[in-house]
């Protein structure tokens, strides 16, 4: 197919759209939804780093979706006999054994493509007593120990 009879195609196309739109019926709202963000689809790992009885607990979360990921948290458990403390690029709350990682302002809305690491250290009185079943949103989160 040479050049001029594509193109002739490609006009009959588009006049032949033209021609029909006015028949479609009208979409209920002018502005289509944001997708919304599918938390499966994003990123989120655990790094426990432990020195002795001391540990330090970095959260990676990479927003592999398309749209912005915002209002998102990280909780987790943590043994009574555990204390934490010093958080990173988070604000970090503790209610008994629950721990909620709050990021920050310039974190709190991820991107498509962007990346936050927020965390915190502590100390185990009790060995073997680290933090576990972290969640992002919901999302269980892989943990990997160093």
């Amino acid at each position: 197919m040479n050049r001029s009879s594509l193109l002739r195609r490609l006009l009959a196309v588009v006049a032949g759209v033209a021609v029909l739109a006015p028949l479609a019926p009208a979409p209920a709202s002018a502005a289509a939804p944001a997708p919304a963000v599918s938390v499966a689809d994003i990123v989120c790992q655990v790094q426990l780093v432990r020195q002795g009885p001391n540990f330090v607990v970095n959260v990676v979360v990479v927003n592999t979706e398309p749209v912005p990921l915002t209002n998102w948290t990280i909780r987790f458990t943590v043994p009574s006999a555990t204390t934490v403390g010093y958080p990173n690029h988070a604000t970090l709350t503790r209610v008994g054994t629950d721990g909620t990682l709050t990021p920050v302002h310039y974190y709190a809305t991820l991107a498509p493509g962007a990346a936050a690491v927020v965390g915190f250290n502590g100390t185990i009185l009790v060995p073997g007593q680290w933090p576990y079943a972290f969640h992002l949103n919901g999302m269980p989160c892989p943990i990997n120990y160093y």
